[in-house]
């Protein structure tokens, strides 16, 4: 009778104990949240496999796979770079200059860069320049959250390091030809839309440089008749996925 007894209570005890072991278990499956992922605002969706930023001493870098890009992102602006050869044949800096209405341009000055998997958000006050690492190529973005009283908006980018540019008739592209004069990236898919999703007009500019060998782009965005805030994004890509300078 104690024998029987003491099996009962040990099947019990047994029991007991792997119901209250299934809620650590399952907990146990839940990666522990990096905390240098979430110093910015969560991404719309989940990154690519391989695409998160890593940090690299004070800056963040990542590999595009799919388009045979490296980035490296620092307070002062983006680098984009071809993974091949070595050394790469061309190197772009990305960085915004300036922006405002069509009378009252001002220096955008440095921004806060926050990073959230695979992606970078330049905050400078509450507008927001952002870049998402992707399969298709670098999204790159504009959340503007007002127009200061302007009808029409500009925002002026600086580009280093490549050495030709070029943008198409109707302002929606943006070529970057190598040294041999062949495209190397693209910057397309240019769009805009307002807080209802209407349509904004956007283009871009090329803007010859007066005080040294830098190319400025200048965007143009219409903001008049239009619910804030705006939303414009386009797309960094190679040609056919491939970056080597041809």
């Amino acid at each position: 009778m104690p024998a029987r007894f003491l099996l009962r209570l040990l099947s019990l005890l047994a029991t007991f104990g792997l119901i209250a072991a299934l809620p650590a278990r399952a907990g146990s499956d839940t990666p522990e949240e990096d905390p240098r992922e979430v110093c910015g605002p969560a991404s719309a969706s989940q990154p690519a496999p391989g695409y998160a930023l890593v940090p690299e001493g004070k800056a963040w870098k990542a590999d595009c796979v799919k388009q045979k890009l490296r980035l490296r992102f620092t307070q002062e602006e983006i680098r984009v770079l071809p993974t091949t050869p070595v050394p790469p044949g061309w190197e772009l800096g990305i960085s915004l200059a300036s922006f405002g209405g069509s009378q009252d341009l001002r220096p955008a000055g440095c921004g806060f860069l926050t990073v959230n998997q695979d992606r970078a958000e330049y905050m400078r006050g509450s507008l927001i320049e952002w870049f998402r690492n992707a399969p298709s190529g670098i999204e790159h973005g504009l959340d503007i959250p007002e127009g200061a009283g302007s009808q029409i908006l500009q925002f002026e980018f600086r580009l280093t390091g490549i050495p030709s540019t070029k943008v198409s008739e109707d302002g929606q592209r943006a070529v970057f030809m190598g040294a041999s004069g062949m495209p190397v990236l693209y910057h397309r898919n240019l769009r805009g839309v307002d807080n209802q999703g209407r349509e904004v007009a956007v283009r871009w500019e090329r803007v010859e440089p007066v005080d040294g060998p830098d190319v400025i782009l200048r965007l143009w965005v219409h903001a008049a008749d239009h619910a804030f805030p705006l939303h414009v994004r386009a797309l960094l890509a190679t040609p056919k996925g491939e970056s080597a300078d041809r």
